[in-house]
Formats: C-alpha cells, sequence, structure tokens
C-alpha cells in the first residue's frame, strides 16, 4: 500500500497516511504537485481526468502525490510516464506552492494538499493513457479560462494556471 506524505501549511512532513484517508471527510493534508508543461510555442499542457478517477471529467495540469521514499523527480517522473507516455527524463523548475481544500460535488471525496508547482518544456511525443485522462491539449495560459468555460476546472488547475499567468513572461524569460 503506498503512503502519503502529510504536511503542514508549509508543507513540511508531519506524518503519513494512506490514499483513502488522506482523501475521505474532511481529508489528511497531504503532499502533491502539478507540472506545467510548456511546448516550443509556449502553449502549456492540459488534461481532462478519466471519468473512474476522483473528480472526473475536471481539466488540469498532470497532477499527483508524493509517497512515501519517493523523491519529487521520482514523483513526477512517474506520473508523467503514467499518464502521457513520457519516458525521457525532464528538467524541472519549482515555481510556486500552495494549499488547498476541495469537496466533489456533494460527496464524501475531497482533495486537501500543499501543492507543488512545477515547470519544464517538452516537444515530443504524447501518448495519452486513457485509464488516466481522456484528452489532452496544448493551449496558450491566457487562453484556458475563455476555452474552458463551459467546462469543470480543477482547484490544482485554477491555481497554478492564474499563478503562471500573472508570471508568465517572466519565467519563460528566465529559463
Amino acid at each position: 500500500m503506498q503512503l502519503l506524505l502529510l504536511s503542514d501549511e508549509l508543507g513540511n512532513v508531519i506524518g503519513e497516511a494512506t490514499v483513502e484517508e488522506c482523501h475521505t471527510g474532511n481529508g489528511k493534508r497531504h503532499l502533491a504537485f502539478v507540472v506545467a508543461i510548456f511546448n516550443n510555442k509556449n502553449e502549456v499542457l492540459i488534461q481532462k481526468r478519466a471519468k473512474d478517477k476522483r473528480f472526473p471529467f475536471y481539466w488540469e495540469f498532470p497532477a499527483s502525490h508524493l509517497f512515501k521514499n519517493e523523491s519529487w523527480e521520482e514523483a513526477i517522473n512517474r506520473t508523467l510516464k503514467r499518464e502521457l507516455g513520457i519516458e525521457e527524463k525532464l528538467s524541472y523548475k519549482k515555481i510556486y506552492e500552495f494549499n488547498y481544500f476541495v469537496r466533489f460535488d456533494n460527496t464524501n471525496v475531497v482533495e486537501n494538499e500543499h501543492c507543488l508547482v512545477f515547470m519544464c518544456n517538452y516537444n515530443g511525443k504524447i501518448k495519452p493513457n486513457y485509464d488516466e485522462i481522456m484528452e489532452y491539449k496544448f493551449i496558450n495560459p491566457l487562453n484556458i479560462y475563455e476555452t474552458l468555460k463551459d467546462e469543470k476546472i480543477s482547484e490544482w488547475l485554477k491555481l497554478p494556471l492564474d499563478y503562471i499567468i500573472d508570471n508568465f513572461f517572466k519565467y519563460r524569460e528566465n529559463e
């Protein structure tokens, strides 16, 4: 059984819990991440969660949790390989972190995370795992809200996207 790392509001590890314990009731804050993958056209990859996932049909950045005894790099590589078929080891830059809590509709399913945001560049082939995601697209970050105006957008897309929009050119110029 994979254990997630519980964290305080600053991201310090304070314990361990199962995936189920972290995502039911009021959940337990745990470490998670999203990856903003940019191509050479300055478009960012977004993906729609599969129907059998928690928060089905929500748009997101590629995302997952940091498991016990796993480095951030290992977690990111695991996730990008599993969700998008990306085998290459990419170079990541941490740009932001935030806490959030959200409940799925009126259910017992929650996200309660201290989330790190990483950026990277990738222009290779995507081989989506349709058990994980329904679809994906590269899109200009400034157009995401308009393009998805009738869609469900996850908090773990909205919060880092707003940060990226506010700081987009600053970070793209510093690479």
